[in-house]
Parts: C-alpha cells; structure tokens; sequence
C-alpha cells in the first residue's frame, strides 16, 4: 500500500511538527507569566528565566520537533522530500550569507542573525 503522496505527504510531516511547537509556545507563556506574576516578587527572577530560556529553545524545542518528525517520518517520505530538505538547507545558507554583511553594516550581533535565519 502507498504512503501519502504530493501536499497529503506535506501535510502529514507538517502536523506533528506544528503539535511540537504548541507544547513549546505553550512552555514559553507559562514562563512568560512566570516572569511577570505576581507583580510584587515574579516566580521566575531574570538568571533563571534567561537559563530556562536557552534550555528550551536549545535542547527542549529542537528535540521536541524531532520526536514529534520521528514518529510519522519514513525513509520512503524522506526519499519523497529530498528537493524539500535541499531547498530548506538552501534557503537557510542563502539568508545567513545574506544577513551576515548586512549585520556588520548596521553594527548588530552576529548572533541575532543566526536567530533571525533558524527563525
């Protein structure tokens, strides 16, 4: 029996992948009122929320979108989506080679733009 194919195959990589980043965005509101809540002494002090901060969106968010992949992907699907994979990789070269020039000119950290390109 054949898999999905065409959007259908699309669709069913992209769904999981979007439930990850619900639990994340998720996470992240709760730490957000964590941080601002009560008003008087907030549950989360700004070392800790920049800590969970890192963790989260290094380790749990990464993670979480793997999982979520790992568990529909296929090597058949894979095989599939290989012009998908070379553009997305294409895609995320191309922008960083362009922001690179583009933050030393406008005296930005370098940092941000690696934000800004896995964004």
């Amino acid at each position: 029996m054949a898999g999905p194919a065409g959007p259908e195959l699309l669709l069913s990589l992209f769904l999981p992948a979007l439930g990850a980043m619900t639990k994340v965005f998720l996470i992240c509101i709760v730490g957000f009122l964590g941080s601002k809540y009560p008003r008087a002494s907030p549950v989360l002090n700004g070392v800790a929320l920049q800590s969970l901060s890192k963790l989260l969106t290094n380790i749990i968010f990464p993670a979480s979108i793997v999982f979520g992949l790992g568990s529909h992907c296929s090597v058949d699907m894979l095989a599939q989506l290989w012009p998908v994979l070379v553009w997305s990789l294409f895609h995320t070269g191309l922008s960083f080679l362009i922001l690179q020039p583009l933050f030393k000119l406008l005296h930005l950290p370098p940092r941000l733009s690696l934000t800004l390109v896995t964004a």
